[in-house]
């Protein structure tokens, strides 16, 4: 009888970064409002679903660290979009704001919906009914509750638990 020799198991290095990002984003956050809100303006159609502290510094798949500024931290939201209209369009993430009195705060990060940051555009192009979901890293002042988000001219309270 032959016995082949056994090596054990390799994760490889995406899958492993992969398991340690979720691991660190899952663990660092606080859950500030979770529910889905939509609004509808100008054919688009937007769904408001978390609101998160934290964490405040991740490295995305690119290897680029990312940590808010001395004094803020991050807030983070999660958000659809849907394309109502009949045709393509480009739907513009830096559109979207969280407010505070007369200050407003622009997304410093979009990403994906996933466990790990993978950083994309900040202006897709949606076909006609296509919805997509994205998180945004809002650099915020620490000790502050944000008031609203403001999207694409749709308002959201964001009033915490």
């Amino acid at each position: 009888m032959y016995n082949a020799p056994v090596r054990p198991a390799r994760l490889s290095s995406f899958v492993f970064f992969a398991l340690f990002g979720l691991v660190l984003f899952a663990g660092c956050a606080t859950t500030l409002l979770e529910q889905d809100i939509k609004r509808q303006s100008d054919g688009w159609t937007v769904t408001f679903h978390k609101l998160a502290d934290g964490p405040n510094g991740f490295t995305s798949n690119d290897a680029i660290d990312y940590h808010p500024t001395s004094g803020q931290r991050f807030l983070w939201v999660t958000l659809s979009v849907r394309n109502d209209a009949r045709s393509s369009r480009q739907f513009s993430f830096e559109s979207c704001a969280i407010n505070q009195g007369d200050t407003a705060y622009l997304p410093l990060y979009v990403g994906m919906n996933f466990g790990y940051q993978a950083q994309i555009t900040k202006t897709p192009v949606l076909d006609a009914g296509e919805e997509i979901t994205r998180k945004l890293a809002f650099g915020y002042p620490k000790g502050v509750a944000p008031e609203r988000l403001i999207c694409f001219g749709n308002e959201i309270p964001l009033q915490q638990k």
